[in-house]
């Protein structure tokens, strides 16, 4: 869990002399404690990034004193131990040392050298995410989730069952969406749409991340021997656990570079969700007002759950309704049962008869623009991103303070589709995925590389202010990787500029 940073914590940064302990303590598979690594520590290196599922892994070399340390079932170093890893400084003023936790680790691989010099192991370690992604499924054919199964039921499941996780902390995934029934699925929103089927090719994680993705925004990792499954931090609510007069005080900077990536930044961002295949078709479709009356073939009475596609002959307005044949009006709404507002609906497009509505699907197939601006565009230029892109399912975000917004960098698209993208089957979904996608190429492409002095308790994901030698700004960032070189008591840090996250995704 997120270390509790205290005035001693701080106290010790930027001392002269540093007097650095490694403490890589050897437990056994219940993770007890069973003995200490002891060697002359040659090199180690620890990363730790906040966008990989294996959020740290370790490389250590160290003199060996005696060959217990060479893998063998009976030696330290084997399929049922793990390493708790410490990196202690030595306090000047108190003369103790204060040890900091640097995460668990399972043994991942090792080499061991010898000549008539040197006599080393290189071992190479990688936090518990490594053993839900290296776990095969077995015994079985066929893995299956059943619509209707609460998302986090089954990713506890999966952990405890198939990898033997003991400790977990699993958000309700889609519980953002609130207490609503997503009308596409029947379900409600922190429930699993439709059936989820695994076979022996896939592994645990394919579970976890299929699970985890049915909404975005959600990250898995190990904090220690515990499984977590979140939603991302985006610094919303969090406070700065290092400001940047602390980083001039103690003279912790030793370095400093700026990237700035023109190719990732993107404010334009379509995606492109799940082909919609309909249960029946139509192309004669007349307007009464607001009322769609739409003429199919053979069709005499309204089946529950069936999907019609309707090609309309110009734009809902305010309240729509959808007559079919002689039957009976019903109104139009989105798969959360919200009337639909003036001109969303227009061309070839999809309806589930579901609960006495139509909820409108979309068109063919599922689709969503998000367009990143200074301010709302008119009539007029709404109706070009509605023609240029072929769709009426647009979310404009409206940031005047933004410096990457259409007005001031011209228009940079991005498309999303494929793989995951598929499996977005409405189109509230993948508005609320573009927004998300738009978020992270229009506010998190201004980023800089700081080599500092140790911070041994700095994580990813948290805040720290830093003022740059290059602008002379102090702003507010995000730490999204760690690269710590053990004795050197050097760490690099890789930041992301902090902004709010805009009301319009959330």
């Amino acid at each position: 869990m997120p270390y509790d940073v205290q005035a001693k914590d701080v106290s010790i940064l930027g001392q002269h002399i540093k007097n650095l302990k490694i403490k890589m303590v050897l437990l056994n598979n219940n993770t007890q404690p069973i003995d200490i690594l002891q060697g002359d520590l040659i090199s180690g290196d620890i990363t730790i990034s906040a966008t990989d599922d294996i959020r740290r892994s370790a490389t250590f070399t160290f003199a060996l004193k005696n060959k217990s340390y060479i893998a063998s079932e009976t030696g330290k170093i084997w399929f049922d131990k793990y390493i708790d890893l410490y990196l202690g400084i030595l306090n000047t003023k108190t003369q103790q040392i204060q040890y900091y936790p640097i995460g668990l680790y399972v043994f991942n691989d090792n080499t061991y050298t010898y000549n008539s010099t040197t006599n080393q192991i290189e071992v190479k370690c990688k936090d518990f995410m490594y053993k839900v992604e290296s776990t095969p499924l077995y015994g079985t054919d066929t893995y299956k989730i059943l619509a209707g199964t609460i998302i986090r039921d089954a990713i506890i499941g999966a952990v405890t069952q198939l990898v033997g996780c003991k400790k977990y902390l699993v958000g309700n995934v889609g519980s953002e969406f609130g207490t609503n029934i997503n009308n596409v699925s029947g379900q409600n929103y922190n429930s699993v749409p439709y059936d989820l089927s695994f076979s022996t090719s896939d592994s645990v994680y394919s579970i976890i991340s299929k699970l985890r993705d049915l909404y975005s925004g959600w990250e898995t990792f190990y904090d220690e021997d515990m499984f977590i499954c979140q939603q991302i931090p985006t610094g919303t609510n969090e406070s700065i656990i290092l400001d940047w007069e602390t980083v001039e005080k103690k003279q912790l900077l030793i370095s400093e570079s700026r990237t700035n990536s023109f190719d990732k930044v993107k404010n334009i961002t379509q995606v492109f969700g799940k082909q919609i295949t309909a249960d029946r078709y139509t192309a004669t479709c007349m307007n009464t007002g607001s009322q769609y009356n739409a003429t199919f073939t053979d069709v005499t009475a309204l089946e529950s759950g069936k999907i019609y596609a309707v090609k309309l002959n110009v734009a809902n307005l305010v309240n729509p309704t959808l007559k079919i044949n002689s039957l009976t009006v019903y109104p139009i709404v989105d798969t959360s049962g919200v009337t639909i507002p003036v001109g969303k609906v227009n061309g070839y497009s999809a309806f589930k008869f579901y609960n006495n509505q139509f909820m409108y699907l979309g068109q063919y197939r599922v689709c969503a623009l998000t367009v990143h601006v200074s301010v709302m565009p008119d009539s007029t230029k709404q109706q070009y991103y509605k023609d240029k892109f072929n769709t009426d399912n647009i979310a404009y975000v409206v940031n005047p303070d933004s410096p990457y917004t259409i007005e001031k960098i011209g228009e940079r698209i991005d498309v999303k589709s494929g793989s995951d993208y598929d499996q977005i089957y409405s189109q509230d979904l993948a508005s609320q995925r573009g927004k998300f996608e738009n978020w992270k190429t229009t506010r998190m492409e201004d980023s800089i590389t700081l080599e500092l002095q140790l911070v041994p308790w700095l994580s990813v994901n948290k805040l720290i202010s830093y003022k740059s030698k290059i602008t002379n700004e102090v702003n507010t960032y995000i730490v999204k990787n760690i690269s710590i070189k053990l004795l050197d008591g050097v760490m690099t840090v890789d930041l992301i500029r902090y902004y709010p996250l805009h009301p319009d995704i959330s």
